[in-house]
């Protein structure tokens, strides 16, 4: 079981993003793939993947573990596209995704 269960309510918490990030999200994905290429944020995250996956160490000493962490990662990396594409139009269409005013 992952620490992260232990205190479901406070992880499930949005702790990482500023107010302004909070409130439009997609600032998120446009600031990392300005830094960050994509090929550098999977190569990473591949990376870790297959370190995870060739140790016996706790938690993942299990194959079942192992398989779940595979399954995770492969979601995460379709995140992590599907971000990057939204980034990309935002920047080609010049898309400022504002909040709408009340009527």
């Amino acid at each position: 079981m992952s620490i992260l269960n232990e205190q479901p309510i406070q992880n499930n918490r949005v702790l990482h993003l500023s107010f302004d990030e909070k409130r439009r999200p997609y600032l998120v994905f446009e600031q990392i793939f300005e830094d960050h290429r994509l090929s550098e944020i999977k190569g990473c995250l591949h990376q870790a993947l297959e370190t995870c996956l060739t140790t016996d160490q706790y938690p993942f000493c299990e194959a079942d573990s192992r398989a779940d962490l595979v399954i995770y990662f492969s979601e995460v990396f379709k995140c992590i596209e599907a971000a990057s594409l939204i980034a990309r139009m935002l920047k080609l269409f010049d898309i400022s995704v504002e909040e709408e005013s009340p009527d």
